[in-house]
């Protein structure tokens, strides 16, 4: 970085607005330090830094050299489009665009199966079919009727020989009777009453 003289004011004379010429100043430098802030700045950063990632992963380096990439970056520097910036400011968009590009190639190796996910979702989600029926109405389905027969439509020659005599309990009409034999009465048919048999 140059630092702040009269030949900086020349040099830079029109290039730079009054907030720029005041932090120079206070900065001591013939340019301000700044962040990458207008348009060009950013583009010229980033295609740098993929020039100098793959020159690192070529060589065999785990790490870009941002005391080189800044000073070339300063080295350049016109003031108009770029100004001076330090290697923090540098090393730390280095790790946003780090980020993002480790997202972005992530996102390109699963777009497949992310695709996929999309496509089961919009499968179940049925956006374009009714309800199902069965779901929404009231259920009207009669009971299963599987080893259940109806004896009534059958003819008694079809009944299985298990079921075709009728049980009497399940019979309406008169109670049953007996023989009753009572001490000092004689034999009969009729009805007994067992409430009052002890009389």
């Amino acid at each position: 970085m140059k630092p702040f003289n009269a030949n900086a004011v020349t040099t830079y004379a029109g290039k730079i607005n009054s907030s720029d010429d005041w932090l120079r100043r206070r900065q001591g430098v013939a340019l301000p330090v700044l962040p990458p802030t207008t348009p060009e700045a950013r583009q010229y950063f980033f295609t740098q830094i993929r020039h100098l990632a793959g020159e690192a992963s070529r060589n065999g380096k785990g790490k870009i050299n941002f005391e080189h990439f800044a000073f070339e970056w300063n080295q350049s520097a016109d003031g108009k489009h770029r100004v001076y910036v330090t290697t923090e400011v540098l090393s730390a968009y280095a790790r946003t665009w780090e980020k993002a590009s480790n997202a972005r190639a992530s996102q390109e190796i699963i777009s497949d199966q992310i695709h996929e996910v999309q496509l089961s979702r919009d499968i179940f989600a049925a956006a374009d079919h009714q309800f199902p029926q069965l779901i929404t109405n009231m259920g009207d389905l009669a009971e299963p009727l599987k080893g259940v027969l109806n004896v009534q439509e059958l003819p008694a020659a079809q009944l299985p020989a298990s079921i075709s005599i009728e049980a009497t309990m399940s019979r309406g009409g008169p109670p049953a009777t007996r023989k009753v034999v009572l001490p000092n009465r004689k034999r009969t048919n009729e009805p007994v009453d067992d409430n009052n048999s002890s009389r």
